[in-house]
Formats: C-alpha cells, sequence, structure tokens
C-alpha cells in the first residue's frame, strides 16, 4: 500500500477524528483542514475538529489560526492558476461575504508570496499558489522567499524581470512594484552598475 493510499484512507475514515491516526507533515494537517472545512461554513464545530491541524499549520508556518484555513483552502485549488474567493465560498457552503471578511488574512499571504493575487481589469480578481510554495508543501518545509540581499548582477536583473513580469501579469500593483524595486536596490547598493 503507498504513503497516499494510507493517507487517503486515513482520511475517507469513518471513525471519529480523535480516533484517527495523527496527521504528521504539513500537507496531511493541509488535507486533514479540508476534509473538515468542505461544507462546514467554517462553523465552530468545524474549528473544534480542525483544531490540532489548524494549530500545526499556523505554528509551522508563522501563521494566524484564519491565515493556515484559508491558505489550505488555497492549497486545496493549487491547481487551478484563476481561484476565485467565490470559488473557497461554495467549497465552505457559505456566502462570498464570510469569504470577503477574511481578505485582510489573504493580504498577508500575499505579502509573504505563499499565493500571488491577479488583478485584471475587466475580469476581477483571482489568486494562484505558486509552483514553488506547492513544491515546498509536499517535501514538508515551510516556504521562504528567495533572498534578495547580496546578489551579484545576473541574479539582480533576474529578480528585476520576474517583479516587471508579474507586474505585466497585474500579479502586482505599482506600489508593490516600486517597494520591491526599492528594496532589491537597498540590498544590493555594493553593486556598480
Amino acid at each position: 500500500m503507498t504513503e497516499n493510499s494510507v493517507i487517503a484512507k486515513e482520511i475517507t475514515s469513518d471513525k471519529p477524528a480523535n480516533k484517527r491516526k495523527k496527521a504528521k507533515t504539513l500537507l496531511q494537517n493541509i488535507e486533514q483542514i479540508i476534509e473538515y472545512a468542505e461544507k462546514s461554513k467554517l462553523n465552530d464545530d468545524f474549528y473544534q475538529k480542525a483544531k490540532p491541524n489548524i494549530h500545526f499549520v499556523a505554528k509551522t508556518m508563522n501563521l494566524t489560526s484564519n491565515q493556515a484555513v484559508i491558505f489550505s483552502l488555497f492549497m486545496e485549488f493549487s491547481y487551478d492558476s484563476r481561484i476565485l474567493i467565490s470559488q473557497l465560498s461554495e467549497f465552505l457552503g457559505c456566502r462570498n461575504i464570510k469569504a470577503v471578511c477574511m481578505m485582510s488574512d489573504v493580504d498577508v499571504l500575499e505579502s509573504r508570496r505563499l499565493v500571488r493575487c491577479c488583478r485584471e481589469k475587466g475580469s476581477g480578481i483571482t489568486y494562484r499558489v505558486p509552483p514553488e510554495v506547492v513544491k515546498a508543501v509536499k517535501q514538508n518545509i515551510v516556504y521562504q522567499p528567495e533572498k534578495t540581499d547580496n546578489l551579484n548582477t545576473d541574479t539582480l536583473f533576474k529578480h528585476f524581470e520576474r517583479l516587471f513580469e508579474e507586474r505585466g501579469d497585474n500579479e502586482i500593483g505599482y506600489d508593490a512594484l516600486i517597494q520591491d524595486l526599492r528594496s532589491l536596490m537597498d540590498d544590493n547598493s555594493s553593486l556598480i552598475f
């Protein structure tokens, strides 16, 4: 029996939550949160059942409980490069306004580069989980954005290029672009152009 089939069997078991084998990895805890979250409307029962899993994800990733739940929801839809808040609401079985109330937590996930936001005119706001974040979670590693200080000139220009691509894809706003560019320049002021 493969590890994935063991995890799937464990999650779909009819045993009460406290009788299940304890989730050990980041991904297993995220899976458990998703299992409890589906159609839960994020009610008190959900938070009670998922409490140890939420705590694990929050502590491991240095997130709040709400951020851990939202990140888990985004991970559930990580195959989709255009995740809508309405998809999360539908999955939870709640109104969109409940998800909208959590948008400040989504902003924190975006600032930590755990999710990326696309703000295209005419098509609304969508989100995606970058592949490097998914890969880190699968490897039971907390994703850390690449360091941007003390770079060589080639690497610095690769970062510039990435930022301009993100701006071109509407994944960062003008102010965020300027802030990131200034930060890159400050962190690498020793380079001579």
